[in-house]
């Protein structure tokens, strides 16, 4: 639609983590923690439910 190659895409898309300043990097990078521990935590309680 825009007429961009994937290269240029991706450049936009990184581009927005490049200008975050250290403390948005860190509170991102919580958030991205705490859903990965999430989504372990359900997929161990699932896991664990299941019969065998």
């Amino acid at each position: 639609m825009l007429e961009l190659t994937v290269y240029q895409s991706l450049d936009n898309i990184l581009d927005r983590f490049s200008m975050m300043e250290a403390a948005e990097l860190f509170l991102l990078f919580l958030f991205f923690t705490f859903w990965l521990l999430n989504l372990l935590t359900v997929w161990l309680r699932r896991r664990k439910n299941t019969p065998s």
